[in-house]
This record gives structure tokens, sequence and C-alpha cells, in this order.
């Protein structure tokens, strides 16, 4: 009953396979007869528009003749241009046909314009190579009417068309090797051999070799299990068979059955390699490392007889043979050394032979059943001490063909293609995926990162290869780049703690930016960038909300248990900030290269300006550093000591103005002035916004509770270090003439905020010591700016300040009539009133006093208008 199993499952394969053949076949015939069929309609269309192209020159020619003769002839003397030669019209050809021709409407030109060119089965080329004709009517008509010229040939304008790149040109074409020796079992079908003829004979021996080779299994395992046969016998009749297959195969590979010699070939060394892994590994007749040494010879042989006789059938079946041994012949039982030991061996074999042979299909066969054995085996992977019998034939497996990839390519000094780097990729995928959970189900997660130093060191190894040798193939080296770079970047996170990310990311970027100008590399350069990118989306969005939102301190936190915590915060968040300014400053300057350079032939052009990235540099590194010193003085001195909380952040904030200001007289540039002046607006809505709020003023009572005088003193300091900033500011700036506005803008901040300084703390200073002259008290303060802004405006000519003393005089007077006299007392009201007149008729002095200003002004404006007219 079991055998009987077996054959129905051979042959309902065996059908499963050849259905698809015939009918792929019958497809095939069928297309290459509608092929040729429309090929020989395309030539007759093509052969009578060429007939009416005949017709057309031929009508043209005579109606001309025609025209000429019915003109009357007047002979002229005229004297022929230089150069030009009288052309004689040729008499009428016999084969002419002399009906009578419209010649207005020429019914033969009529037939031929009407013709459609537009699918290009009509155009008349005289052959493949020529232009199309164009016909002498046509040439003349383009003459006279410009506007038709090209209409004729625009019908056989091609757009142009933009040209693949080489990866995609490789690809396509391996791709295509590939499949069509899947099909007709040569990476190019002869022309003289049909299709049907190229399938049939090469799936037909594939199936024979098969179906052979499985019927040998089949053989020894059904001899074990009726035990008609010792292991010894079996494994001999089998190594036998082998041999005989061997022998006849090489006897027909120099005839003309050559390709019948290579599926028997194949089908013998298959049988080869099972025969000696069911003696190794299934009846322990030989122990395995004594089982190495006819898999090495048998892999050899292999290898010896595909390349000698170029032959990839041999190969391919071998491989299949090989691989499919421990599928056919698996028990309950895994033996990872043995099994991974002859898996390597096999795919030894297959990397000799791609030294020489750049045969795809064979380096892809052998990745698909490596691997794909390898996690097979691995479900049965129970016992964790089996780790050190698993992990390192999985390191060897990688290296392999990582190694295979691109070892025809180096030895061939030929360029590889996007499927070799793509192997490269999916085998570092793989061997990474499959490590990091041997390791972390054995000793833990961190001990990944000791795989992946691993493979930053290994890729790095490649790199410095390539450039010792001067080796040119781009794409590889920037894959082995990109690879080192990536593996020593997920190494940190692996290593270190999550607050400590981003400061070696911010370290790696800014070594792998200086080792991108000792190179000369701009794509290191761009890895560079890429991984600050990175940083800095780790510090905004992840580093800054962990530490600083939510983050209370403990009441019992003491002083020395907060210091450890505020320096490491410290080191976590200036190194990035650091970082960033050494990138800036490293691409400011030029660096000395290294012996060893990346040649333009291996390199990218320049992604971007290094100026601009210097400038983003230095904005990084302000901005990480601005916001984290305000998160954390904000955080640390409302433990430590809260009135000088808000003074230190307006001193951060003035310091990025003083930057700023530094940096524009330095360039001189508009932007970098326009961002001060902004800055400055940003500070002083930050102090009118924010640190009013903390100080806690209310418009009934003032700052909340009792007054402080160390209180007052740091809101004096809170606010004095603004106005004094602005004042200073202006002054600095009083050279550039182009910067009026800018000056005046920081003189109107400066001068608002101390008003606004000075009535919240007096306002403050007498509700709390003499309420009864609170009101009063405030417009006397108002009158006394007042009188300020005049004598400053009449002394130096300023027209706005003395505008702001009118205004502010006429609000005080409103104020104490509207206002202060329903609040003061009787006493504080008389003082309130005598001192406002006093100096409102200062005000009235003062413009007496400086009556001479006014005049002249007048006279000069006077004078003018006179000179004017």
């Amino acid at each position: 009953m079991e055998d009987l199993i077996f054959t129905l499952i051979i042959l309902a394969l065996v059908a499963i396979t050849i259905l698809p053949i015939i009918l792929v076949v019958k497809v095939n015939g069928l297309r290459n007869r509608l092929k040729e069929e429309s090929e020989k309609h395309s030539e007759d269309r093509l052969e009578r528009s060429r007939e009416f192209s005949q017709i057309r020159d031929k009508l043209t020619v005579l109606s001309e003749q025609v025209a000429n003769l019915a003109q009357p002839q007047i002979p002229e003397e005229k004297e022929e241009p230089p150069g030009e030669v009288e052309t004689e019209i040729a008499p009428p050809s016999s084969e002419i046909d002399e009906t009578p021709v419209d010649l207005e409407t020429p019914s033969g030109v009529k037939q031929y314009e009407a013709l459609d060119y537009g699918s290009g089965l009509e155009t008349p080329y005289e052959d493949e190579s020529s232009e199309p004709a164009v016909a002498p009517a046509d040439e003349k008509k383009q003459e006279e009417n410009p506007d038709l010229t090209g209409v004729v040939s625009h019908a056989y304008e091609e757009k142009p068309v933009e040209p693949p790149s080489r990866f995609e040109l490789a690809a396509k074409e391996i791709l295509g090797k590939i499949w069509n020796w899947i099909i007709v079992g040569e990476e190019h079908r002869p022309t003289n051999v049909s299709f049907e003829y190229a399938v049939a004979t090469n799936w037909l021996l594939r199936i024979g070799v098969m179906v052979l080779v499985v019927g040998i299994a089949f053989f020894l395992k059904y001899s074990f299990e009726r035990e008609m046969i010792g292991p010894i016998g079996r494994v001999s009749m089998s190594i036998i068979t082998g041999m005989g297959l061997l022998v006849a195969g090489v006897r027909f590979l120099e005839g003309r059955y050559h390709l019948f010699g290579q599926g028997l070939i194949g089908g013998g060394l298959a049988t080869l390699y099972f025969s000696v892994f069911a003696a190794t590994n299934f009846y322990q007749l030989m122990t395995p490392y004594f089982g190495f040494i006819p898999m090495v010879a048998i892999t050899i042989c292999a290898g010896v007889l595909a390349v000698r006789f170029d032959s990839i059938l041999v190969a391919v079946l071998g491989i299949i043979g090989g691989f499919g041994t421990p599928i056919m012949l698996s028990t309950e039982f895994v033996n990872f050394p043995g099994l991974f030991s002859y898996m390597l061996v096999l795919g030894i074999g297959v990397l000799g032979i791609a030294i020489m042979k750049n045969w795809h299909l064979l380096n892809y066969l052998s990745f698909v059943f490596t691997y794909g054995l390898f996690i097979t085996a691995l479900e049965k992977y129970y016992d964790k001490t089996d780790f050190w019998a698993v992990m390192p034939f999985l390191g060897a497996f990688f290296i392999l063909f990582s190694t295979m990839a691109f070892i025809h390519h180096l030895v061939n000094k030929t360029p590889s293609t996007l499927l070799d780097i793509l192997g490269l990729l999916i085998n570092a995928a793989i061997f990474y995926g499959f490590s990091q959970g041997l390791i972390s189900a054995r000793y833990g997660e961190e001990y990944v990162a000791i795989i992946t130093l691993l493979l930053a060191f290994f890729y790095c190894l490649h790199v410095r290869l390539f450039l010792e040798k001067k080796l040119v193939d781009r794409n590889l080296l920037f894959a082995f780049t990109g690879l080192s770079a990536f593996f020593l970047t997920v190494t940190m996170p692996l290593v270190l703690s999550r607050e400590w990310i981003t400061v070696s990311w911010a370290l790696q970027a800014l070594v792998l930016l200086w080792v991108a100008g000792k190179v000369r590399s701009e794509f290191l350069r761009l890895a560079a960038y890429l991984l600050y990118c990175l940083v800095l989306f780790r510090y905004a969005f992840l580093d800054l909300p962990g530490n600083f939102s939510g983050n209370r301190i403990p009441e019992d936190m003491t002083l020395w248990k907060y210091l450890p915590e505020l320096i490491e915060r410290l080191v976590v968040f200036i190194v990035p900030a650091g970082s960033f300014l050494g990138a800036a400053l490293l691409l400011r300057k030029s660096q000395s290269a290294f012996a060893t350079t990346v040649s333009s032939t291996n390199d990218i052009s320049e992604w971007m300006q290094k100026q601009r990235v210097v400038k983003f540099g230095f904005i990084a590194a302000v901005a990480t550093a601005f916001f984290y010193l305000n998160l954390e003085a904000y955080r640390t001195l409302q433990f430590i000591y809260a009135p000088l909380q808000l003074p230190t952040m307006t001193l951060i904030w003035l310091a990025v103005c003083a930057l700023l200001l530094a940096v524009y007289k330095k360039t001189e540039s508009s932007i970098f002035s326009s961002f001060f002046i902004f800055f400055c607006g940003l500070a002083a809505v930050k102090l009118l916004a924010f640190d009013l709020l903390r100080w806690d003023y209310e418009l009934a009572h003032g700052y909340a509770g009792a007054y402080s005088i160390v209180e007052g003193l740091f809101r004096t300091l809170d606010f004095g270090m603004i106005i004094a900033f602005c004042g200073f500011s202006y002054f600095a700036l009083l050279g550039k003439k182009d910067l009026r506005q800018e000056r005046a803008i920081l003189a109107v901040l400066g001068l608002a905020l101390f008003f606004i300084y000075a009535t919240l703390e007096i306002d403050t200073l007498l509700a709390n010591f003499l309420p009864g002259l609170r009101a009063g008290g405030v417009s006397i303060l108002w009158a006394v700016f007042g009188i300020s802004f005049l004598i400053t405006g009449i002394r130096k000519n300023q027209s706005n300040l003395r505008y702001c003393g009118l205004v502010l005089f006429a609000v005080v007077v409103a104020k104490i009539f509207f206002v202060d006299l329903n609040k003061l007392e009787q006493l504080y009201r008389i003082i309130a009133f005598i001192l406002l007149g006093i100096l409102i008729l200062a005000g009235s002095f003062v413009y007496l006093h400086y009556r001479q200003a006014f005049t002249n002004e007048e006279g000069d404006e006077e004078e003018e208008k006179s000179e004017i007219k």
C-alpha cells in the first residue's frame, strides 16, 4: 500500500510538472504563428505604401512638366549665380501614364495623403535605416507656407525615452538568463532550435533524473524498513549507482547527447551526496569527521565537472540532490553539527564555482536551501545547551553567502548589480534576526551588541579592502559602508541605557563626519547627515519630553542626591549640542586627507552644499542647548532656589540674542538682524506672558503676598537685564545706517518694559506701605515719565518722544480727575495734585526754555519751502 502511495505521488508530481510545460509550448507556438502572420501583413502594407509613394512621385514630376509646357517661353538672358548648375528637365518616361490629370487637385496626391501613417505600417521607407521620404510637392508646400514645415516629418518623430540605469539593465539581464535556463536549459535559446524541442529535451531530462534519484532514495528507505539489505550493502549499491551515472554521463558529454550526459552527471552527484550522508548521519557507518572526506571529494568533483564542461545543469542538479538528501533521509533526531557541516561543505563548493562562473541561479538555490534547512532544523532546537552547536555554523553561513554575493565581481573586476546588493542586505538581515533570537534566549538581549559590533567590524574590513586595493565598485562600497554604519548605530541602544543612546549617536555622527572628510567620501558625509537627523528627532521628541514632562522632584530629595542626576543630564543633553557645533566647525575648515581616499568613481556627488549644512549645524547646536537649558533652569532652580529661576531663564534668552547680534556684526546679514530683533521681541513676550504669571501679579493687590525685598530685587534683575540689553544693543547698532528701524524697535521695547516694570513695582510698594497714595502715586510716576520724554525729545530733537510725553500728560490729567479723585484720601489727594501740577508746569517751562530750538526748526522749514519754490 505504501509503495502504491509513493508511486501515485511521483505520478502526480510528474503530471503537475509536465502539464504546465505542454501548455507553455502550445501557447508559445500559437504566439509565434500570430507573430509571423502579423509580420507578413505588415510587410504587405509596407510594400503597398512604397508603390503609392512611387506613383505620387511620378505624378508630381508629370504635373510640373505639364505646367512648364503650358507657360509661354520668353527668352531672357540671365546671369546665373556662381556655384549653381543649370538642371535640365528629363523628358517624360515612357512608363508614365499619360492620362489627363487635374493640376490643382491631383487624384494621386489626394489618395496618397489619405493614407494613415499613425500605425507605422505604411511608412514609405526605402529600407530600415533610411529617412522617411518627403515628396517634392510637400517640400514645395512647405516653402510656400512656413507654418507647414515639419508637419510631414512630425509623424516620424519619437519622444526621447530615458534609458534605464545600469543596475536595472544588469538585474533584468540576470533574471532573463535565469528564466531562460529554467525553461529551455540555456541562458540563450539557440536560433536554430525550436522552442518545443528545447523545452521538451531539458524538462524530460530533469524530470527523469529527479524520478531516478527519488526512486533510489525510496529503495534505500524500503530496504531499511524491511531489513532486506544491510546498511553497508545499501550504501554500497547507492555509491555504485552514482559512480555508474557519473561515468555514463561523462561519456555522453562529448557527443551529440551532451545534454543527456549533463543530466546523468547531476543525478550521479546527487546519488553520491545522499549515499555519504546516509552512511554518516543515518546509519552511523562512519563518524562525521571521516564523512567529510568523501563529501569534500564529491563537492570538488561536481565543481570541476560543472566548470570544465561549462554546465550549470550539472551544478544545479548536484546542488538539488545534495541539499535534498537531508530532506529525504530526515529523522526525528537532528544532528546539528553533522547536518550543518554537510551544508557548509556544499556551500563552500558553490563558492568555489562562483569565483569562476557568474551563475546567479546556483548561488540563489544554495542560499535558499541552506537557510531553509537551517530554519527547519531550528524547529527541533529545544535545549539551550545546543547554542554552541548552532551559532558558529550560522556565522559561517553568513560569511559564506556574504562573500558569494560579490566574489565573482571582485575577482573578475566586473561591476556588481542590484541583485548582488539585495543579496547582501537579505543575508545580513537573516543572520542578525536569528542570532538575536538565539543570543537573547541564552544570555540576554544586551549580549546581542557583540554580534552588531562584529558585523560593523566585518563590513568595515570590506571598506578598508576597497580603499587599499583601489577597487572600483561604487554601489558595493556604499552597501558595505551603509551596513557598517547601521550595525554600529544599532549597537548603542543595546549597550547603553535609554538616556545615553542619543549621546552615542551624536558622537558616532561626528566621528563619521570626520572620517568622511579624511577619506573624501560624500556618501559617508551623507550617512553622517542622516544620523544627525535621527539624533535631532530623538533629542526633541523622546529625550526632552521623557526627562522634563511631568517628572517632579520628590519632596525627600536632598541636594547631594540630586547633583548626580543633574550632572548626568548635563552630559546627556549638552554632548549632542556640542556634536552639532563640532560638525559645523569641522565642515568650515578643510581637512588633510588620509593616504587611502575614496575615488570619485566610487562616490556620489555632493548632496548638499557645505555652507548650508554649517548654518544648520550652528542653528541645531544653539536650539538644542537653548531648549535644554531653559527646562533645566526651570526645574533645578525651583528645587534649589526659586527666586533665581526666572532671571536665569531670561539670561539664557539674552545669551541667544547676544549670539545673534555678534553673528550679525560679523556677517552683516539682514537675515541675522531680523532674527535678532525677532528673538528680542520673544524675550519681551516671555517676560510679560510667563514671568509675570510666575510672580503672581494681580491688578487689585499688585504682586501677591507681603512685599519681599529679595523678590523685588530678583524682579528688578529679571526686567533690568532685558532693558539693559536693549539699551546696549541700541548703542551697538548706532553706526549702522540701514538699521534705523531696528534701533527704534529696541528703544521702544526698552522704554516700554521699563515703564511697565516701574508702574507695577511702584503700585505694589504703595499698596503694601501707603495704600492711600496708591492711585496718585502711579499718576505721579507717569507724569515723571512724561516730563522725561519731553526733555529728552526736545534735547535730542526726537518728535516721537515729545509726543509720547504729551500723551502721557493727557492720560495723567484724565486719570487724576476721573479715577484718582475718588480713591485718594484727603491728605494724599492734596499731595498728589500739588506734585502733578508742579510736573505739568515743569513741562510747560521746558518748552519755554527750549523755544529757540522750535523757532529754528520752523525757520528751517520755511527756508526749505522757499528753496523748493
